[in-house]
């Protein structure tokens, strides 16, 4: 599992290829489970959200899975307006996203591994 931070403060045109060139460098590397880190993120611009979908499109293609953390401040009613943060899988900090990322297993499970008769 690898971990990355977003840019820090925005996400806009200026500054998404430095996010780009360390996620492709973790996908390069052989992670297969990203989580991006935004804690550091005050602010997002459409452009910066698309780079986020292109990220996650080419990571799914690969079979891998990204899933965002820690979103604040102005970028969380901006991704959850344009329900980004469902597109994502968002999580309120790293540790959260990386349980995400366990496989459920009966101690996960809704019904904690009792099937139900039928």
């Amino acid at each position: 599992m690898c971990c990355s931070s977003a840019p820090t403060a925005r996400l806009d045109q200026d500054n998404a290829l430095e996010l780009v060139e360390g996620l492709q460098k973790l996908v390069d590397s052989g992670g297969q489970k990203i989580i991006v880190d935004c804690s550091r993120l005050d602010y997002i611009l459409s452009f910066g959200m698309s780079v986020l979908l292109c990220l996650q499109g080419k990571i799914n293609d690969r079979g891998d899975d990204m899933k965002i953390s820690a979103i604040k401040g102005f970028v969380r009613p901006v991704l959850r307006a344009v329900k980004l943060d469902r597109v994502f899988g968002s999580y309120p900090d790293v540790g959260q996203a990386r349980l995400a990322f366990r496989p459920e297993g009966p101690e996960r499970s809704p019904n904690n591994g009792i099937k139900a008769d039928g």
